[in-house]
């Protein structure tokens, strides 16, 4: 009887995390417009928690991916590691929130720690295959979707720049932003 508890309590933790992956995936847009979907963030056998940190009025706030739906980091030159900045965060009911002075992290066993980089496993297109790779948020990643549909790009006629369906000027140029047929 406790072999089958204990096996039946190891199948329920299995799919615990197999929703946790699934819950992770999402795109992760860049400035240059390039969109890529990913699986879940960490390295192949290695699934990471990030999050975000800042303050949220007067109040110091600390929130997982997974409790958001987007990320976006607004200042291309903030590494968000050494030189905090704003960040904007959405909820899973679409409500849109500024913090300050934040930075970006990765839980690791002795709490979080500021990072400037991404990593992510994406599918490989020709092999299939699951493929680690790394983005460094200062001057490349604009946002972090969380799930699976990232909805329109905007494009930038004048410059060719794409842009996140959230912005209606281009912020370098103010240039009026049309949709991208992509």
């Amino acid at each position: 009887m406790l072999l089958k508890s204990s096996l039946m309590l190891c199948i329920f933790f299995g799919f615990t995390n197999i929703s946790a992956q699934v819950e992770h995936s999402g795109t992760i847009s860049f400035r240059s417009g390039e969109v890529i979907n990913y699986e879940y963030l960490g390295s192949v056998n290695n699934i990471k928690t990030f999050g975000v940190r800042g303050n949220l009025g007067s109040q110091f706030v600390t929130y997982n991916l997974s409790e958001l739906s987007e990320v976006i980091f607004i200042n291309p030159n903030a590494d968000y590691r050494r030189n905090f900045s704003d960040i904007i965060i959405v909820n899973k009911n679409g409500k849109r929130y500024t913090l300050t002075d934040a930075y970006f992290y990765i839980l690791h066993k002795d709490g979080p720690t500021a990072h400037s980089q991404i990593v992510y496993v994406f599918r490989d297109p020709v092999t299939n295959n699951l493929k680690t790779a790394p983005a460094n948020i200062r001057n490349n990643v604009y946002s972090i979707t969380i799930g699976n549909n990232i909805g329109k790009m905007r494009f930038n006629p004048k410059s060719g720049e794409y842009f996140p369906s959230t912005f209606i000027y281009d912020p370098y140029t103010g240039d009026k932003l049309v949709w991208a047929s992509r």
